[in-house]
C-alpha cells in the first residue's frame, strides 16, 4: 500500500467490522497480517492491530461511539 512508504501509522475508521462491506480487515491481513482483531470490551470491540509493509496500522469501527 503506498501509504504504508510515506508514513509512520495508517489509522483508519470503517471497515474493520464483521459486515459485507468491510474490507479493510482482510486487505491488511492479506497484505502483512493483524497482530489482533476484536477486544472484549464494549463499545469498541471491532478495533484492529497490526502492520502494512512495516508500517503500524491502527483500524477503528466506523460507527462514531465505538471509534
Amino acid at each position: 500500500m503506498a501509504a504504508a512508504a510515506a508514513h509512520d501509522l495508517i489509522v483508519t475508521s470503517g471497515g474493520v467490522s464483521v459486515g459485507e462491506e468491510d474490507h479493510v480487515r482482510a486487505a491488511v491481513e492479506a497484505s502483512s497480517g493483524l497482530t489482533f482483531w476484536r477486544l472484549a470490551i464494549k463499545p469498541g470491540r471491532p478495533v484492529a492491530l497490526g502492520q502494512v509493509d512495516g508500517t503500524a496500522f491502527f483500524g477503528l469501527p466506523g460507527n462514531p461511539v465505538t471509534a
